[in-house]
C-alpha cells in the first residue's frame, strides 16, 4: 500500500473534508464558473454530496453564486488563502527583492515556478511593460516537461524519478 493510500485509511483521515478539497479543485481556467450537474460530472461524487458541499462552502464563503445562472465560481476568499501562502512561503520571501532588482536591471518578465509533483507552478511574476497577460499568471500549473524551467528542475531529479515524470 502506497504511503499517500495509507493516509487516506488512517483514522486521522477526513473524508468529507477531501470532498470539499475536491469539489473546490474542479475549478480552473477552463471551467471558472461551474453548475451542480457540471460539479458532480468533474468530481465523479454523488448530485446529494455535491450539493450539500457546494452550499456549505457558499455559505462559508469559499464559493460564489450567481442567483440567476445558479453557477457556482470561486469566491476573494481564494486570493486571501494566496496572500497566506505568500507569507507563509520563505522561498517566496527571500527571492521576491532579488527578482524586483533582476527585473529592473534588465527590462524582462521575471517568473518564479515551484515543483508542484511532476508540474510547475508558477509562484511569482514580475512583468515587464511589454508583457502580454497570459502563460505565467500566478498559480497556473503547467506540466514540467512542457516548460524550460520545468525541465531545468526536473534535470536535478534522480533518473528513475525523471522517468516516472514523463510517464505520467
Amino acid at each position: 500500500m502506497g504511503e499517500e493510500t495509507a493516509q487516506k485509511h488512517s483514522s486521522l483521515y477526513a473524508g468529507t473534508l477531501a470532498k470539499g478539497l475536491k469539489l473546490l479543485r474542479a475549478f480552473d481556467e477552463s471551467h471558472a464558473s461551474l453548475s451542480l450537474s457540471e460539479l458532480v460530472q468533474r468530481t465523479g461524487l454523488q448530485k446529494s454530496a455535491v450539493q450539500r458541499l457546494a452550499h456549505t462552502l457558499h455559505v462559508e464563503g469559499m464559493l460564489d453564486r450567481d442567483s440567476a445562472t445558479r453557477r457556482f465560481r470561486p469566491s476573494h476568499a481564494w486570493l486571501e488563502l494566496a496572500y497566506a501562502y505568500y507569507w507563509s512561503d520563505p522561498i517566496i520571501a527571500r527571492a521576491l527583492p532579488k527578482l524586483v532588482e533582476l527585473s529592473q536591471q534588465i527590462g524582462e518578465t521575471v517568473n518564479l515556478a515551484q515543483m508542484s509533483g511532476n508540474h510547475i507552478i508558477y509562484a511569482l511574476r514580475l512583468p515587464s511593460q511589454r508583457t502580454h497577460f497570459a502563460a505565467s499568471i500566478v498559480g497556473r500549473r503547467v506540466p514540467a516537461l512542457c516548460t524550460a524551467s520545468g525541465r531545468v528542475m526536473l534535470s536535478t531529479w534522480a533518473e528513475e524519478d525523471r522517468w516516472q515524470a514523463v510517464e505520467t
